[in-house]
């Protein structure tokens, strides 16, 4: 709940810098931000100045305390220093953070095993397959096709995907995916008839170890035990 509060916080200084930037600007004199939205139109309503104002967003710069990487964005809007915390699910069942990554590299604790041990269980292998699926949400998940010529992908960061093998995606070489695939039925999760499809399907019939999207909750995908609020605005799901 901390950190939830933390990236509340968060949000509304972005919100506060974008608009200093966009009053600063004499361009904008003359034009106001007010939505004129509300709940009644019988149509899709779209936010005239909504993009003109993400323009400021993405320009904003915070200098941030406690050893936080600065606050800032890349030209797509997603954050441009990206920090990742390691969590540990203790004997207790509370996940507890015994790391961080940034783009300096990763810097973590050592790992509390099952009945508290300091190293592994004997016969667990040093690595095994990490089955990862996944449901495509620009800016988030890209999927981008390879190229036309040499059937590779276009960017260095990326890797073949096993259900939609014209596509790739981008990113999944760093995180070393043994097996990535897209869901085969196209979505993200849904409740219907005592059973989950989706996403949410793979986890719980074992056919995945992860899922990689950008998903939002509802009352039904909460109360599953293996989706876990960020404070990124973002759902992790995982076994």
């Amino acid at each position: 709940m901390n950190r939830l509060m933390e990236e509340i916080e968060r949000s509304i200084k972005i919100f506060v810098h974008g608009l200093e930037l966009f009053l600063e600007d004499p361009q904008n004199h003359n034009i106001s931000l007010a939505p004129h939205l509300n709940c009644t139109a019988n149509s899709d309503i779209k936010w005239s100045k909504g993009e003109h104002f993400f323009k400021y967003l993405r320009m904003v710069s915070i200098k941030e305390k406690g050893g936080r990487a600065d606050l800032e964005f890349n030209p797509d809007g997603t954050l441009k220093y990206v920090e990742l915390e390691v969590m540990n699910l203790n004997n207790m069942g509370f996940w507890e953070k015994i790391g961080i990554w940034t783009e300096d590299g990763l810097d973590i604790k050592d790992i509390v095993w099952p009945g508290g041990s300091p190293v592994p269980p004997p016969g667990v292998p040093e690595k095994f397959n990490m089955k990862i699926t996944f449901m495509e949400e620009p800016p988030y998940v890209n999927l981008v096709p390879p190229d036309n010529e040499t059937g590779e992908c276009e960017t260095s960061r990326a890797v073949r995907c096993r259900v939609a093998p014209r596509s790739a995606i981008e990113g999944f070489n760093d995180l070393r995916f043994d097996d990535l695939y897209r869901v085969e039925d196209g979505v993200w999760g849904v409740f219907e008839n005592n059973t989950w499809n989706g996403l949410v399907k793979e986890i719980l019939d074992g056919n995945a170890d992860m899922v990689v999207t950008s998903i939002k909750i509802n009352s039904e995908r909460q109360k599953q035990r293996f989706t876990l609020l960020h404070g990124d605005w973002e759902i992790s799901i995982c076994r």
